[in-house]
């Protein structure tokens, strides 16, 4: 009796694990249910992981494989939808808090995930991944902006000359030069270099 009994706890188990899996692909619990009665075939569970019969590697590393395998079969309903008011959503949010969430604030994060992201931990994270790399791609820009060689531009530290700034405004006309001029962070008229720039 133990062993039918050991073999019904397997089974149990088994879906279970399958259900834990699609609930980890950002599946709702209805999703995750269907997913892990049609499914369970495919997948095995070890007693330790749950394994992607197909290639017998663990199903966390065939994430991308196990996706295509449903779109392909047409059953993409057992995935999560994608949402295309994601990116309405987070242009909606708080930039305060999703600052705040960036810097590590879990009730932050919290409140945006209940609020404004409606649940939806996916789009949180996707939103924030997008503003990490939008203040690294802004950091970035200033950054190189201020590494540039300027040593020929008459506002610049290096190459600051009164002389050449009244040719290069006669050369190239006003509006040019004030280009110029604010590529090293100073205007026509200024009195000295911009401290922050080379």
């Amino acid at each position: 009796m133990s062993t039918e009994l050991d073999a019904a706890l397997a089974k149990i188990d088994h879906v279970q694990r399958t259900q834990d899996f699609a609930k980890s692909l950002g599946c709702s619990y209805e999703q995750a249910s269907v997913f892990a009665a049609s499914q369970k075939e495919k997948f095995k569970w070890t007693g330790s992981a749950l394994m992607w019969a197909a290639t017998g590697r663990p199903a966390a590393d065939e994430v991308d494989t196990i996706r295509a395998h449903l779109k392909e079969n047409k059953l993409g309903f057992l995935l999560p939808d994608e949402n295309p008011l994601k990116d309405t959503i987070a242009a909606n949010a708080d930039p305060a808090m999703m600052q705040a969430a960036l810097d590590g604030n879990i009730t932050a994060k919290g409140k945006l995930l209940r609020g404004t992201f409606h649940g939806d931990l996916a789009a949180l994270e996707t939103a924030l991944a997008a503003k990490r790399e939008k203040i690294e791609a802004t950091k970035a820009a200033a950054a190189a902006a201020n590494n540039k060689d300027h040593s020929t531009n008459p506002w610049s530290r290096g190459g600051w000359s009164l002389r050449k700034q009244g040719e290069l405004i006669r050369a190239a006309g006003e509006a040019k030069a004030a280009q110029i001029a604010a590529a090293v962070g100073c205007k026509i008229g200024s009195t000295k270099p911009n401290p922050a720039y080379n």
